[in-house]
């Protein structure tokens, strides 16, 4: 194993200590992998303060705090084998805690249980109560094979044959020969194991060569009332071993125990640095303007949060500043792109982006949000050359059914974003009735047959929903493909030489308006109310005189929305609107009063 950990020299054959802190070292080595922490669900590790050094560690599978505690290091015929006790904790409100002893349960309840978990190798009889396994790290001559072993009861049980009645005897809390504890103890431990080994996975650049499991009788303890305790055979229960092998089998000693389905030992193959070095998915958000991309988005990240998974956003707007990122939930996982639309300005921009968002960050997904104006179909080319940092995941245009069929007769940038979808997200559906919403889906799917429709309110859909749509974008930048996919995200018609399909077409133009720091908000309402059709979006930062809080506006045709952003705001108020022909002389008194915060020009 040529581990950063053991170093160009190893260990020495003295270095007791040295071995027992390998699992501390490994996982501070393969947290360095972002991505690692979050797919392994490693939360974090902390030293006990107290001699015997020991650590307690957290992990996303489980609630409580699991403890390590080293114990005897000994050398069997150049095998170093490091043996650590393994401890979990529950929390007081956890299923856990009613599997463990009713001494266990009271233990936790007392004022000082946080402190004497965080310092648990001090205070033996407590932790005691807690002992699930015992953990093996066996590392072979010249440390160039090592294992990790995990032994365990498949349930540990404790019988009080003369039971535990009321302390003033008029009740059984546990009659005679019932079960004081009865705890998963291997499904408990092999959820940290199996962090554990994914960390030596990611520390030692190395998959493991062998996933190995044996199992033998289990037994349980018979606890008597005046204290004498004895174990026996327990047909009821099994000890399991797992055996995670980097390197050569027949170079560690192994349990002497029947061999039982490797298939179902608790560690998957290739779980640590695999999966660290495994490429986010891209998907390609899409919509005309004021569709409800973010509220999807805030939707998309809050499922994949749920799970663990992480989602950053490359998110593009037309205008000097953005506005949408300050509605998205999370934090500086979000990255805007320079001002201009992205599919005009993708050259030399995308892939540096992407390039820092998976670093930085890891993520599972890369969103790329488009503006609303943006045309899907020029992009294929630069997102089919992307295959070395991502996994092309298909386009998702989302519609508003409130506005759609009219804004399919104005736009031809509308028409192709549903032509370049794989999934459209019908949006907004509580504000139509049956009859239209069926129009517009007819309308989508005349445009695009082999496209899955998502009807949605509030942007809410189930991401798993989401069709992949990988092969039909590289077939769209093939250009010895002669027929793409219906729906695959490709020009209509592809002349020889670098196609480009603009929204300029469509007289899209952006314009700035800064406004002043308080305005009066039924002011504004009533200004935008009159905004002439050639405006399709006005969004921007905006402070009221009765709050100073900062919000969002946004405005599209027939519906005025004021939200609190999910950042802080900083700078002065300004507003951006999105439309037709904005230089038109007849729009000039309205920019007039739009510059002074709804107030008309007399």
């Amino acid at each position: 194993m040529d581990s950063v950990v053991f170093g160009p020299a190893g260990l020495g054959p003295h270095d007791d200590d040295a071995f027992r802190a390998l699992p501390y070292a490994f996982m501070n080595v393969a947290c360095a992998a972002v991505r690692f922490r979050r797919r392994a669900g490693w939360i974090g590790l902390a030293a006990t303060p107290s001699d015997p050094r020991a650590w307690t560690c957290r992990i996303a599978a489980r609630p409580g705090v699991y403890g390590i505690l080293p114990g005897a290091v000994e050398t069997v015929d150049d095998v170093t084998v490091v043996a650590f006790r393994l401890f979990y904790f529950p929390l007081d409100d956890e299923a856990t805690l009613d599997r463990l002893s009713l001494a266990a349960a009271l233990a936790l309840a007392q004022g000082d249980a946080a402190d004497a978990v965080r310092n648990f190798s001090a205070h033996p009889e407590f932790a005691a109560l807690f002992a699930i396994a015992t953990l093996r790290l066996l590392i072979g001559p010249a440390h160039r094979d090592v294992a990790l072993s995990l032994d365990a009861e498949e349930r540990r049980r404790t019988v009080l044959v003369d039971g535990l009645s009321t302390p003033d005897g008029a009740a059984w809390l546990t009659p005679p020969g019932g079960l004081d504890e009865d705890l998963p103890a291997y499904a408990v431990a092999r959820d940290l194991f199996a962090v554990l080994a994914a960390g030596i996975e990611t520390a030692a650049a190395e998959t493991p060569t062998r996933r190995l499991g044996f199992a033998g009788p289990g037994r349980v303890l018979r606890r008597f009332a005046d204290g004498r305790s004895e174990v026996e055979d327990d047909a009821e229960a099994r000890r399991l071993v797992d055996v995670v092998v980097w390197g050569r089998v027949e170079a560690l000693p192994l349990p002497d125990l029947p061999r039982r389905s490797d298939a179902d030992v608790g560690v998957a193959a290739g779980v640590g640095e695999a999966a660290a070095a495994e490429r986010p998915r891209l998907m390609l958000l899409t919509g005309f303007l004021g569709s409800g991309k973010t509220s999807f988005l805030n939707q998309f990240i809050e499922y994949h949060a749920g799970r663990n998974e992480l989602v950053t956003v490359i998110q593009n707007e037309l205008g000097e500043r953005g506005v949408d990122q300050l509605l998205l939930e999370g934090d500086e996982s979000v990255m805007e792109v320079e001002a201009g639309c992205v599919c005009c300005t993708l050259a030399g921009v995308l892939a540096p982006a992407i390039r820092r968002l998976v670093e930085r960050f890891g993520p599972d997904v890369v969103v790329l949000e488009t503006t609303g104006v943006a045309n899907p179909l020029n992009m294929a080319d630069e997102l089919a050359e992307l295959d070395d940092l991502v996994d092309l995941d298909g386009v998702v245009t989302v519609v508003d059914a409130a506005r759609f069929l009219d804004t399919l007769a104005a736009s031809d940038v509308a028409r192709d974003q549903i032509a370049a979808a794989d999934t459209v997200v019908v949006n907004k559906c509580d504000l139509v009735d049956e009859a239209t919403r069926a129009r517009v889906e007819a309308a989508i799917v005349a445009i695009n047959p082999q496209a899955r429709l998502l009807p949605a309110e509030r942007g809410r859909v189930n991401p798993n929903l989401l069709a992949r749509g990988a092969e039909k974008v590289k077939a769209a930048a093939d250009p010895h493909a002669r027929h793409a996919a219906p729906g695959a995200l490709r020009p209509r018609h592809r002349p020889a030489g670098r196609f480009h399909a603009d929204h300029g077409g469509d007289r899209f133009s952006v314009r700035r308006i800064d406004i002043p720091d308080r305005i009066d908000r039924g002011a504004l309402t009533a200004l935008l109310s009159t905004a002439p059709t050639s405006i399709h979006r006005i969004k921007g930062i905006v402070r009221s005189i009765d709050d100073d809080t900062p919000a969002i506006l946004q405005y599209v045709p027939g519906q005025i929305d004021f939200a609190r952003p999910e950042k802080p705001a900083t700078g002065t108020s300004f507003l951006v609107a999105i439309g037709r022909d904005l230089a038109d002389p007849g729009l000039d008194a309205f920019w007039a009063a739009l510059a002074k915060g709804g107030v008309p020009c007399g």
